[in-house]
Parts: structure tokens; C-alpha cells; sequence
């Protein structure tokens, strides 16, 4: 939920996102050419000449040659996937991104993105479709469903919550602003989490815990990604000699007995500092060895012990006290910091390499008929989801 276009269509796009995306595409080639059932007929064809007379417009401008706004994006099996329905999950993006982009480099992204979205929902439609051969009753799959939509209800909760809204209501009626279809939505949420627990219960059991020694790997392999940036963030409290250096000094020490009392340096910088970045509490962002421009600060910013208050500085033209709060030289963070992380990074990649192998293993018994491979027939374009057809 943390991926952002623009701030009018924060919850939209968030919500969108969440239901489009959490597939992985794995390789298709497969698919069909003898794959799936040898009589099986076009039913994209089939199914577009029923709908032909009664096409609704949709709100894309996907121009590119051999691309139209087709009704029919995908049929897996014996289920349609409506283009609008795919457009519904990225058409915030596509919005944001019409503005940003000149018209040509747009259009090839227009279309990426769309192919994206279609591959997402016809790997979904295949895992769907195996968890119905075991569990035929349609009561038990009603039962799964209804459980779903009460997820769904506490997503949009948590949602609405997370975007300081006073309720589900608002966030509601932020989506109907946008033109998102609220039937549409929960429908994507509930197939994405019923097939996303299927693949879950069947994959979870195979996982296996990474070794010190794989994890030691990964950490050597991709050493660069643990570099951190060198130089030090500090505070300073700066008094100014101006005419009077004496007064500035009495000053200073002033301010150095009360640190010393237990004063809290940010809030004592606050009130008394003369430096640029009092209001900050003294705080300076971090800075690079040679960068201040008064070398006795500068000497003490990389040398005294971190969250330590420095001795009085004499500097050129101030007294200075203060204190690093981090610092370092720029070298990776050791093994011990980051090993949750490639824990996780693992397991992750595990995850979807099961998935990958799962789906694809699916994906022999299946028939998918795609509007591309319409597309590459008219255009002998090459560039189509890789099915066979």
C-alpha cells in the first residue's frame, strides 16, 4: 500500500494496486499448441462476435497498430476477462501518466502495462479455476467467497483508516469520485485472496528455512546493496563572537553547564543556538569530510565519540558545541544488521520460484485465448504474451 501516483488518486490507486498486482507472471509458452484441449474452439472470436453489437466505448487511448479497445481481453477456459475490467485496475495509473509522458513514449507503456494486467488476471483465472476441480460444490466455494468479502470489508477499514479518513464511507465516496467501480473492486480483491490462498496452502508446506550459509552467500553476492553512506549527521549550538567575543564566551558556557545538567541539546538549540539550523534543533543532515567550512568543527564532527557532546570549539568566528548523532565511513552494514532482511529476501524468492512452478504445471490443462494473439495475427507484430496458440 505504500505506492503513491499522485495525491488525488491516492486511495484509488492504492486500492487498484492491491488487486491487480500481487501476481507474478511465469512463462506460457506451453499454454495451448497441444497443451490444452486439441478441439477446443476460438472462443475469443466466438465470444466477441456475441458481444460485437453491444460493445460499450472505454476511455483508453490504446493506439497502437493492431490494438483496439476490444471487448474481450482474455478467455481462459470458458471464463471471459473484460477488458474494462482490467482497465478498471490500472486506469488511475494510466491517468497519472498520460500527463507525464509525451503521447509515443505513453502509448508503449499504455500497452505494456495493459499486457501486464491481463497476464495478471488470466494466472489468477488458471489457479481459480484448479481450486474449483477440488472443491466442486458450489455451496463451499460460496462459503469461501462470503469469507473473502469480510476481508474485503476490513481492507477497506484499514485502508480508510490508514488515509486519515473519518470512515469507510468517505473513502467510499473517494472511490466513486475517482470512477471506480466498487462491485468491480471487491470482486478482483476476492478472486486475488481466494487464489493467492490457494497457491499459499499449497506452496507454504515445501518451504524451507535458509541455511547461515546461504544467507552468508547472498549477503557476499550482493554486498553493494548493504553499503551505507558515508559521512555524519550532527547538532550544533553556535554562539557568535560578533564585537564582544567574551560576552559570547560567557555565553556558551552557559549553555554548556546546563547540557551538562541534563538539558535536552535539541531543545536548548532551539532556544539559544545563533546557527542556521536552530529551529532544527541544531540538527544538520548529513555531511562529508571537509564540507564545514570552519576546520576545528569540521575535525570534531569526525572525531569525537558518537552521541557525545563535544568540548567548547574555538572556531574562527563562533564558539560551537556539538553533538554526532550517527556517523560512518561509508562501508557495508555488517552481516548481523541485515540478516532478518535476507531471511525475508530469501523466503520471498522461494516463494515465487514455487509459485512459478505451481502455475506452470496449472497452466498444461488449460486453454488461454488472448486479444494480442489476435493482434499478432493482424500486425505480425512480435511482441505478444508468449502463448502458443
Amino acid at each position: 500500500m505504500s505506492r503513491r501516483w499522485y495525491s488525488s488518486r491516492v486511495i484509488g490507486t492504492a486500492l487498484l494496486l492491491a488487486v491487480s498486482s500481487s501476481f507474478t507472471w511465469t512463462a506460457y509458452a506451453q499454454m495451448g499448441g497441444g497443451q490444452g484441449p486439441q478441439n477446443a474452439p476460438n472462443r475469443l472470436a466466438a465470444e466477441k462476435d456475441k458481444l460485437k453489437k453491444n460493445r460499450p466505448k472505454y476511455p483508453t487511448s490504446f493506439q497502437n497498430k493492431g490494438f483496439n479497445s476490444f471487448t474481450i481481453a482474455a478467455v481462459v477456459d470458458d471464463q471471459v476477462i473484460l477488458l474494462e475490467d482490467v482497465l478498471a485496475s490500472i486506469r488511475p495509473e494510466l491517468d497519472v501518466r498520460r500527463k507525464q509522458m509525451p503521447p509515443a513514449q505513453f502509448q508503449e507503456f499504455e500497452k505494456q502495462r495493459i499486457q501486464g494486467a491481463v497476464k495478471n488476471r488470466i494466472q489468477q483465472q488458471i489457479v481459480l479455476n484448479e481450486l474449483k476441480k477440488k472443491v466442486p460444490n458450489a455451496e463451499a466455494l460460496d462459503r469461501i467467497r462470503q469469507a473473502a468479502s469480510g476481508d474485503f470489508e476490513k481492507y477497506m477499514s484499514k485502508v480508510a483508516n490508514d488515509n486519515k479518513m473519518k470512515s469507510r464511507d468517505d473513502l467510499i465516496a473517494q472511490l466513486k469520485k475517482e470512477g471506480t467501480d466498487l462491485e468491480t473492486l471487491k470482486s478482483n480483491f476476492v478472486d486475488n485472496m481466494i487464489a493467492m490462498q490457494y497457491l499459499n496452502s499449497l506452496i507454504v508446506p515445501k518451504l524451507t528455512d535458509s541455511t547461515r550459509e546461504q544467507m552468508e552467500e547472498f549477503y557476499q553476492e550482493n554486498i553493494a546493496r548493504w553499503s551505507t553512506e558515508s559521512g555524519a549527521v550532527w547538532r550544533q549550538i553556535e554562539v557568535k563572537k560578533g564585537n564582544d567575543p567574551g560576552k559570547a564566551q560567557q555565553k556558551i558556557k552557559a549553555i554548556q553547564a546546563e547540557l551538562q545538567a541534563g538539558g535536552d541539546f535539541g531543545e536548548i538549540a532551539k532556544k539559544s543556538s545563533e546557527g542556521p539550523t536552530s529551529r532544527a534543533g541544531g540538527l544538520w543532515s548529513r555531511v562529508s569530510k571537509g564540507s564545514y567550512a570552519d576546520p576545528l568543527v569540521d575535525k570534531a564532527i569526525f572525531s569525537i565519540p558518537v552521541g557525545e557532546v563535544s568540548p567548547i570549539i574555538d572556531g574562527q568566528t563562533s564558539y560551537h558545541l556539538i553533538r554526532v548523532e550517527e556517523r560512518n565511513d561509508g562501508s557495508p552494514k555488517p552481516f548481523v544488521d541485515v540478516q532478518d532482511e535476507i531471511r525475508n529476501e530469501l523466503k520471498r524468492r522461494q516463494i515465487e520460484k514455487q509459485r512459478k512452478v505451481v502455475v506452470d504445471k496449472f497452466a498444461e490443462s488449460h486453454r488461454v485465448e488472448t486479444m494480442f494473439d489476435e493482434a499478432k495475427t493482424e500486425t505480425a507484430e512480435s511482441e505478444t504474451l508468449g502463448l502458443k496458440r
